[in-house]
């Protein structure tokens, strides 16, 4: 007996009581994740990249070969990660497991997310990840403008372009209901 979640697109946290007689597995459509106590998270990047980290405890990574969903098991363990361990999966092949501050990796789960100098660009792959209404660029210069550091709600785009407007060299335009554009001034 196992327990069986089918993550197919976002992301979630999991706090996984200990039970090795009924594994947690999370299956995406790139790959599984296998735990018996633990508290991880599984962020589905687009649809052909995941990423697992894990912040307490120990999971089992394996990546499928192809579409199919396969039954996990230790032979086909692409990596097992413990507390602060991070790995990439995705249709190109699997990237070298890492050592993460898994607390700020998993702070999406708050609903916050604190900057500490990211570019404009990553920050609005965050927001956009999260939101309908989406923020584009007018100028790839912009997305390099590194990021105050400063903590805002994922689910609140619009206060973050308004930060961003507070700059001299950005304008923010409203294209239509789901669209805001950052302009140079």
């Amino acid at each position: 007996s196992r327990r069986t979640i089918v993550l197919s697109e976002g992301e979630a946290v999991f706090e996984v009581a200990k039970d090795p007689d009924r594994p947690f597995i999370v299956t995406t459509q790139i790959g599984d994740v296998r735990a018996v106590g633990t508290e991880f998270g599984v962020s589905l990047m687009n649809a052909s990249t995941a990423v697992v980290t894990v912040a307490h405890g120990k999971v089992a990574v394996s990546k499928h070969n192809d579409a199919r969903i396969v039954t996990i098991d230790s032979a086909s363990d692409v990596a097992e990660l413990v507390e602060d361990q991070q790995i990439v999966l995705s249709d190109s092949g699997v990237q070298p497991v890492k050592q993460v501050d898994a607390s700020r990796e998993l702070q999406w789960a708050t609903g916050y997310y604190e900057f500490r100098g990211e570019t404009v660009r990553e920050a609005i792959e965050q927001f956009n990840r999260r939101n309908r209404l989406k923020v584009v660029m007018a100028d790839p210069a912009i997305g390099a403008i590194a990021m105050p550091f400063t903590t805002v709600k994922l689910d609140d785009p619009e206060t973050f372009v308004l930060m961003l407007a507070a700059r001299p060299d950005v304008q923010v335009a409203y294209e239509n209901a789901s669209v805001i554009r950052l302009l140079p001034e």
